[in-house]
């Protein structure tokens, strides 16, 4: 990460906790990330230097106006202003890094072997945050393939209660 994609983050981090609006910048930019994934020609025009920064700032308007809050169409117009498109992608997760850390929030991944109910889930949520003295933001996802058990991916860390990781292993073992 860049000095400059910090600086960028920090910005609207701490404009958007002067404002009391941490969340509307938080769902925002996962809004413009979602956008931009899905069409990435859309970064390509944004970024390009043969378009007019006036021309950039009403392509966001159009996109945006009507959906993001009016200091996070700012930054994406002077990310354009200032020829940083290309940087939006990290502004985006060092924001989210900072949003993270200021409420204590963990993004968790939980896969199982069949669909969990809402009471297992509301256990196991209940269980990583009081483990991990975090607030959870649970994702669930299904894979039959683990056969049975669940495996939860916190932050980079994995936990894996999975049959068939233990089968796995259990085969590493003996095949040496």
């Amino acid at each position: 990460m860049t000095q400059i994609t910090k600086e960028y983050a920090e910005a609207l981090f701490s404009l958007g906790a002067e404002n009391n609006a941490l969340d509307n910048f938080s769902d925002a930019l996962g809004l413009v990330s979602s956008v931009f994934s899905e069409n990435p020609e859309y970064l390509s025009v944004l970024s390009s230097p043969n378009i007019q920064t006036d021309e950039k700032a009403s392509l966001i308007d159009d996109a945006f106006s009507d959906s993001l809050p009016d200091d996070v169409l700012v930054f994406l117009k002077v990310l354009c202003k200032n020829g940083d498109m290309k940087l939006l992608f990290p502004c985006i997760d060092e924001f989210k890094s900072l949003y993270k850390v200021s409420n204590s929030l963990s993004y968790v991944k939980i896969t199982s072997a069949v669909n969990l109910s809402d009471e297992e889930k509301d256990a196991l949520v209940k269980k990583l945050e009081k483990t991990y003295n975090v607030t959870v933001q649970p994702s669930y996802f299904v894979d039959p393939s683990l056969i049975a058990g669940i495996v939860i991916d916190m932050d980079g860390k994995i936990i894996d209660g999975s049959i068939k990781s233990n089968l796995d292993r259990i085969k590493e073992v003996i095949t040496g």
